[in-house]
């Protein structure tokens, strides 16, 4: 009697083992950020004397440049997690990887990464998150 009690509490812990390996293993965990979001606010770059700010919102933005004192208007979205396409009223879309976004920082590269014409100048510059 004593053999099939313990047989009986080995099954019973491997039972219980293998249901909570299935439990965790399907619970997603995802530990990425949400750029959709983190992307949403007030960016402020600056590269030798010129002062850029970048708005993002929900799914358009503007671009300012301290020079000149406009704004110009874009739209965007998300093609994947980490690129993003944005375009003006008169210009083709460009395709953007985020290199770097939290809560402070926003780092921009062209993407593919490979020699353009011409390199976007907020794919140069760190911005900053504004408060």
């Amino acid at each position: 009697m004593e053999l099939q009690v313990i047989k009986s509490s080995k099954y019973l812990i491997i039972v219980i083992g293998l249901l909570s390996v299935i439990i965790f293993s399907s619970q997603k965990v995802d530990c990425r950020p949400d750029y959709r979001k983190l992307i949403l606010g007030k960016w402020h770059g600056k590269q030798d004397s010129l002062d850029i700010t970048l708005q993002f919102n929900k799914d358009d933005g503007y671009i300012g440049y301290s020079t000149t004192n406009k704004k110009y208007s874009f739209q965007y979205s998300f093609k994947n997690d980490s690129i993003i396409k944005v375009w003006g009223s008169k210009e083709k879309p460009q395709l953007h990887i985020i290199i770097r976004l939290d809560k402070e920082h926003l780092h921009l590269r062209p993407y593919p990464i490979k020699i353009r014409e011409a390199i976007d100048l907020i794919d140069q510059i760190d911005f900053e998150k504004q408060k």
